[in-house]
């Protein structure tokens, strides 16, 4: 079977590739023609190149919204993974997230549909997902409300599952999967993974702010088992378990042989911290750190995986364990080339 994959040399995208290969898949990996491999190699040298089957991996340069260039990729797959999306908690990437999120989605379901694909898997995430069950646990019940506490980048994601949701009233078959924040190895310098490198560097700062986690190998083999099973029609939030902010520096600090962090950010120094960003924010300086993502930092978000569990047949790696071996890799090659 031959699957098309958007996203492919991003920090999942990478890792994916390696699983969809050791389960038998052939793969069209669709990249920027202008999109650096760096990861890609770095992350292959973690998987051991040499036992895997890369003559069955096909890059394929394309911009997403180039349609018709999509189409004749996709009508030589089967399933398309839609993994491709911008990160980003800077008010100044509004515009951008709007395009890479929404916009983009909104041509590859198109694409699909033309194509008349058989199985399209989005990978969101849990910042699309809002409404909380009766044990204050967020679920994937769809409903959005505006008013509600949420980023900018989980409401665009909100937006390219709309997306997904139009192309199944045209009778695509469809898996949206809402992973929390994914942690492994790759390049820490970009994303959730500068979780690391902060620990590595002994970030002196902690929030008490409590989210979703998984382990990127979990959510590829949960990617790969969608693949399987074939349209859901429904959402999955894949999260492994709910930890703090602080729990998971200071297990990565420990696994480091580092010093945890000190000072816990709340009262005055919450908000002068905000203050800073908000400024940053607005003369225009990028980066994950904002106002919007300090404001996340400190938000209790647990997530309910009940669907997930009930969806899968393996059990997940705790993510202690996926710290520790993260950890371990990246005093083997750090920092990463």
């Amino acid at each position: 079977m031959k699957i098309a994959l958007t996203g492919s040399t991003g920090f999942l995208g990478v890792h994916l590739i390696h699983h969809l290969l050791d389960e038998g898949y052939e793969v069209s990996a669709i990249k920027r023609p202008s999109s650096s491999m760096k990861e890609f190699e770095l992350v292959r040298d973690s998987y051991n190149d040499n036992t895997y089957p890369y003559e069955r991996l096909n890059w394929h340069d394309c911009e997403l919204f180039h349609t018709a260039e999509l189409v004749e990729i996709l009508s030589e797959c089967d399933q398309i993974i839609h993994a491709a999306g911008l990160i980003s908690y800077s008010k100044r990437d509004k515009a951008k997230l709007i395009h890479s999120n929404q916009e983009l989605t909104a041509s590859v379901v198109d694409a699909s549909l033309a194509a008349e694909i058989n199985h399209f898997v989005l990978v969101s995430s849990t910042g699309a997902l809002q409404k909380r069950d009766g044990l204050g646990l967020i679920n994937e019940d769809l409903e959005w409300d505006s008013g509600e506490d949420h980023t900018f980048y989980g409401y665009t994601k909100y937006l390219g599952e709309k997306e997904v949701f139009r192309g199944a009233e045209e009778g695509l078959a469809f898996s949206i999967l809402n992973p929390g924040v994914i942690l492994g190895y790759g390049d820490w310098s970009k994303s959730s993974l500068k979780l690391f490198n902060n620990a590595r560097g002994s970030f002196p700062f902690y929030s008490t702010g409590t989210t979703g986690f998984i382990g990127v190998s979990d959510l590829c083999r949960i990617i790969t088992h969608s693949l399987e099973k074939g349209g859901m029609d429904q959402r999955v939030c894949c999260i492994t378990e709910n930890r703090s902010f602080e729990e998971i520096a200071r297990t990565m600090a420990k696994e480091f042989g580092v010093a945890g962090p000190r000072v816990k950010v709340s009262g005055m120094l919450y908000q002068l911290i905000r203050s800073l960003m908000w400024i940053k924010d607005n003369i225009g300086v990028g980066g994950m750190l904002s106002s919007e993502s300090a404001k996340s930092a400190i938000s209790d978000k647990p997530y309910n995986n009940n669907r997930l569990l009930d969806t899968i047949d393996f059990p997940l790696q705790e993510i202690d364990a996926v710290i520790a071996e993260a950890c371990s890799a990246f005093k083997k090659n750090s920092p990463p080339r």
